[in-house]
């Protein structure tokens, strides 16, 4: 992957705008994903494989507000007793905003707890909760559920994009605490 570092912004280089244009760009987002995968690959033992549902819950947190989060993907189950994992596509549904993400988790502990990464794209409605209305986003986030059914997530996003005063894109650090099932 190459990365024309030399952005101008009136005969200037910007290495912030060549970072947000590197992060955003789609091969970064594929690779992220494929070193989440990576990583959260085990070897192959005894294991069995579907497409199921991962996660179902509901959530607090920014920009999203309250939301509802659905997660689809293939379960790899663990014959031997070794950790389950998930790689999975999600869409999440708030009062402030929308994110659709893929992304891959392990189980971590024997309470069903688990942890993992995602990348995805972040819509914003009228009313996000610490962000500004109507923009679009692209990151990652990182999820940890200690325990079965309750867990968070923290997140870093970059706005694509320029506002109409021709400010450049922002970042956004986004959060949530939920449950689900």
């Amino acid at each position: 992957m190459t990365l024309n570092a030399r952005v101008s912004t009136r005969g200037r280089a910007s290495w912030p705008g060549a970072l947000v244009r590197a992060f955003t760009a789609p091969t970064t987002l594929a690779a992220l994903l494929l070193a989440a995968m990576t990583l959260t690959a085990r070897p192959l033992r005894a294991q069995t494989a579907s497409w199921d549902r991962c996660m179902l819950g509901l959530g607090y947190g920014a920009p999203l507000k309250l939301s509802i989060g659905y997660a689809r993907g293939r379960v790899v189950q663990s014959q031997d007793g070794g950790s389950d994992q998930c790689h999975f596509a999600a869409a999440k549904l708030g009062i402030g905003g929308a994110r659709l993400s893929l992304g891959s988790m392990r189980t971590i502990n024997a309470l069903g707890g688990a942890a993992g990464v995602s990348v995805g794209a972040l819509r914003t409605f009228g009313s996000p909760l610490h962000a500004q209305p109507w923009r679009n986003y692209a990151g990652a986030s990182l999820h940890i559920l200690p325990a079965l059914a309750f867990g968070g997530e923290i997140g870093y996003y970059v706005r694509l994009g320029t506002d109409v005063n021709g400010a450049p894109a922002r970042r956004q650090i986004t959060w949530s605490v939920g449950f689900g099932f």
